[in-house]
């Protein structure tokens, strides 16, 4: 009989406990996938929280867990969230990035296109956000 394998994942996702727009509520329907996974032994959630506070706070609790947990595998579900890819590059996690739309058809920011032309996966929403990402980054294809 063969086991099962297990991962530790983190989770980085907008706080979808304060808000409700699409994102948040994509988010929030994964992450309870993930907590039922057989595949996952550890889930760890760590959310932003609106304004710089928030931010400095995300990146602390991201650190710490990164360094205490050192995770298997980072999901992030939003691109914004992937600017801290060179941490990740450096401490040699993969990551997941999902991609939902309007904020991936123009990538005009340097650090959003080395997140997603770093990660180990891009997730796209729709084809259309997929065939944006590609026409914009031929290395992602």
């Amino acid at each position: 009989m063969t086991s099962t394998p297990s991962y530790k994942i983190q989770f980085w996702a907008p706080n979808f406990s304060l808000q409700d727009g699409g994102i948040q509520q994509f988010s929030r329907l994964l992450h309870q996938a993930l907590k039922k996974s057989p595949f996952v032994s550890s889930l760890y959630l760590v959310p932003l929280r609106p304004g710089f506070f928030g931010k400095i706070l995300f990146l602390l609790h991201a650190l710490l867990f990164l360094l205490a947990q050192r995770p298997d595998f980072i999901l992030i579900t939003h691109l914004h969230l992937a600017r801290l890819y060179p941490l990740l590059r450096f401490l040699k996690i993969p990551y997941a990035v999902f991609c939902h739309g309007i904020e991936c058809w123009n990538l005009s920011s340097t650090r959003d296109r080395h997140a997603l032309t770093h990660a180990a996966h891009i997730l796209a929403v729709s084809r259309y956000t997929l065939a944006r990402i590609r026409s914009q980054l031929p290395a992602c294809n």
